[in-house]
């Protein structure tokens, strides 16, 4: 089961572009993402944290199934 979906987006011009949401994301964005600085996400990766990374090559990026579940079991914590 595919869970990806797909956006129409227009570009200048007029040109239309279909994007997919994305996978992975790299630090800066799986940080704001979070709404979080990227230093804290560091803080908050394994081992050192339970938020669990992958590397492709040199780059680290963080699941985005990853995020919403490492989310959803702070909720779950409450305030």
């Amino acid at each position: 089961m595919d869970e990806s979906k797909s956006v129409r987006k227009v570009m200048p011009g007029g040109k239309s572009v279909v994007t997919s949401t994305p996978l992975a994301l790299r630090p800066r964005d799986a940080a704001e993402a979070l709404s979080i600085s990227e230093r804290k996400l560091w803080d908050l990766t394994a081992p050192r944290g339970s938020i669990r990374c992958a590397r492709l090559g040199t780059a680290v990026v963080y699941p985005v199934e990853e995020l919403k579940r490492w989310l959803a079991e702070q909720a779950g914590r409450g305030i």
